[in-house]
């Protein structure tokens, strides 16, 4: 896999052109009420084929983690498979410490992304995995944890620029799941966790405001191809911006906000709701429009299961969190896990019955469209942990 490919913002515009060249290829053309509709994933149906589908989407996640193993797979792999994750006959996490954690000079690292190298594509990736995923009694993970952790915070700079903000996600949920105090500087000279949280916020309360102008029209709608947050909003930032709102949730779990900012964040969850719903009816809409100009079906319910992946996976992430740590109405966040959890199965049910029942998806996209394949296994990850985090909610 290239270089390119493997970057997650690339990786989300290649896929994006895709989408709408499948839509111009065929000359895009307005559509009204009698155009065709994607499958409509639904919270009904017998709970025994909902897990089947769910068991059967999880097959084929973990059938591509040793075929295509990164320190990118492998973080996103134990989120969704947890800690007991197996590659062959070696744990996952000694697979990762032994092949991808580099030591030099009393560093202790996992290369980044570039020059020819599969790393991880943010900084801070692999630690903030390990952290969310294993116990602290996990003597192996802890002392990963430990030197990871000792080499992240004396190399920190304050973000200051574009891409500094947008990786700032990993490291703030790093730093708030190792409970550090909230008021005292990471390093010297460096931020406190809270100010490190109020830079968070404060970038997503800035890229939301496209967000709420959307929310007021007629349809809501997000900026296609890539920008940076002067143009694009929340939408320039890793998975439009889900992985901020996942930190600052992480934070508030962990005593960095006060008051003040708390009442913020309630604020930017009730937009994330609100955005939840009309960004999957849009992508409904870029289907209806695909379908409207002629394009392949089955490519366009592809497309559209992809993309509509991304946003509830971590949709259900960010709700659990949400509800976990008591941001927000709860009977709200219930109402929307369980419609979040009902479209989310409804698209592992329609790989099964008709999108793709031979399972061969993954293992084409991945040897000829590898942006594509990102999209399904990474975000596939996400949606599988979600699940898991919001299972007790809203039954």
């Amino acid at each position: 896999m290239s270089e390119s490919n493997l970057k997650c913002g690339s990786s989300l515009r290649s896929a994006a052109y895709l989408f709408a060249a499948t839509i111009a290829l065929a000359g895009a053309i307005g559509c009204d009420s009698g155009c065709a509709k994607p499958p409509p994933p639904s919270s009904t149906g017998p709970s025994e084929k909902k897990a089947a589908a769910r068991e059967s989407f999880a097959a084929r996640l973990a059938a591509e983690i040793p075929a295509q193993e990164s320190p990118w797979v492998i973080a996103h792999a134990l989120l969704a498979f947890g800690p007991d994750l197996h590659i062959g006959e070696a744990a996952a996490l000694n697979r990762l410490s032994a092949r991808w954690v580099q030591r030099s000079d009393g560093r202790t690292f996992v290369a980044l992304l570039g020059a020819g190298t599969l790393g991880e594509q943010h900084p801070h990736l692999v630690l903030k995995t390990l952290l969310h995923v294993f116990p602290t009694s996990h003597a192996t993970a802890a002392e990963l944890v430990r030197d990871l952790a000792k080499t992240a915070i004396a190399e920190f700079e304050p973000p200051t620029t574009f891409e500094q903000r947008n990786d700032v996600a990993w490291f703030l949920e790093a730093v708030a799941r190792m409970s550090l105090p909230a008021d005292r500087p990471i390093r010297p000279g460096g931020p406190t966790p809270r100010e490190l949280a109020e830079v968070a916020l404060a970038t997503l309360e800035s890229g939301d405001r496209l967000v709420e102008n959307a929310l007021e029209q007629s349809e809501f709608s997000r900026p296609g191809g890539s920008g940076g947050p002067e143009t694009h909003g929340v939408f320039a930032y890793t998975c439009g911006g889900q992985h901020l709102l996942q930190g600052i949730l992480s934070a508030a779990e962990h005593g960095f906000l006060d008051d003040a900012q708390r009442a913020r964040l309630t604020k930017r969850l009730g937009v994330y709701r609100r955005r939840l719903d009309a960004e999957y009816r849009f992508r409904q809409r870029e289907y209806d429009r695909a379908i409207a100009s002629g394009a392949s079906e089955i490519l366009a319910e592809q497309m559209f299961g992809m993309f509509s992946l991304k946003l509830l996976g971590h949709g259900l992430e960010i709700l659990g969190r949400a509800h976990r740590v008591g941001v927000g109405d709860p009977s709200q966040i219930e109402q929307a896990v369980r419609s979040t959890r009902g479209k989310l199965l409804g698209i592992f049910r329609r790989l099964d019955d008709d999108l793709d029942p031979d399972r061969t998806l993954l293992k084409s996209l991945r040897r000829s469209r590898p942006a594509m394949w990102q999209l399904w296994f990474g975000d596939g990850c996400h949606a599988l942990r979600g699940l898991s985090e919001t299972d007790d909610i809203g039954r």
